[in-house]
């Protein structure tokens, strides 16, 4: 089973590089890396101004080029998210910050207007809304958000940025999972998922309360950042 799993940590890793210090190095070793690879990882995360560049010199298609809108703290305007969207066009996933600052506070408004904004602007690219799940949500409101972002048309519900004190828990995925069943829509957890026995053990919470057929690219990730550098 250990090594099923590991096959599959592989296969749904988003190896992920958001620390916005990079150099043209440091992304020209991680293509590399990527390219030279059997199997996964299912994308590569990086920040918006490093995706032309990305996108201009792979050749693997099938490793997702995926990046990040309205990071890390959710609150950029609708004006910015735009401009960030156009920029984002050689990806084939987002990753949306949810503004959850607002929603947390009673205020709705800035997720009933972005959700299907960014619905509409990625067209047909996979959208993974980050809750930042790390946060002093109330737990039922943290659900009615992940409802919202999924009749919004978000095909992830992602647990953190991975930039806040708290990342992904058990309990937070917990939370999401519920709201999962019947959507056809998928989880990613990121933000501290720092080893092989923390991802396996993500996994097996997702396979109990979703099935076998949940762990694979389409409906699971893991965003890590350190998992693929040893």
């Amino acid at each position: 089973m250990s090594a099923l799993r590991d096959a599959q940590v592989l296969a749904c890793t988003d190896w992920t590089t958001l620390t916005f210090e990079e150099e043209e190095s440091d992304l020209a070793r991680m293509l590399d890396r990527v390219e030279a690879m059997e199997g996964g990882p299912a994308a590569c995360c990086i920040p918006l101004k490093w995706v032309e560049w990305w996108a201009e010199r792979r050749v693997r298609k099938d490793v997702a080029l995926a990046t990040v809108l309205n990071f890390p703290a959710g609150n950029h305007s609708i004006e910015a998210i735009a401009e960030e969207a156009q920029r984002a066009g050689g990806a084939e996933e987002w990753d949306v910050v949810f503004p959850h600052e607002a929603f947390r506070s009673g205020d709705e408004g800035p997720a009933r207007e972005l959700m299907p904004l960014i619905r509409e602007w990625a067209g047909s690219r996979a959208v993974k809304v980050i809750l930042e799940t790390g946060a002093p949500w109330e737990p039922r409101k943290l659900q009615r958000a992940a409802e919202r972002c999924l009749e919004a048309g978000a095909d992830f519900l992602k647990t953190s940025t991975g930039k806040v004190a708290v990342g992904a828990t058990p309990e937070a995925v917990d939370a999401l999972l519920e709201v999962l069943p019947g959507s056809g829509k998928g989880i990613k957890i990121s933000g501290g998922v720092r080893t092989l026995d923390a991802a396996h053990a993500y996994l097996d919470q997702v396979e109990r309360a979703l099935g076998a057929d949940y762990i694979a690219p389409p409906t699971c990730r893991l965003g890590t950042s350190n998992l693929l550098i040893r």
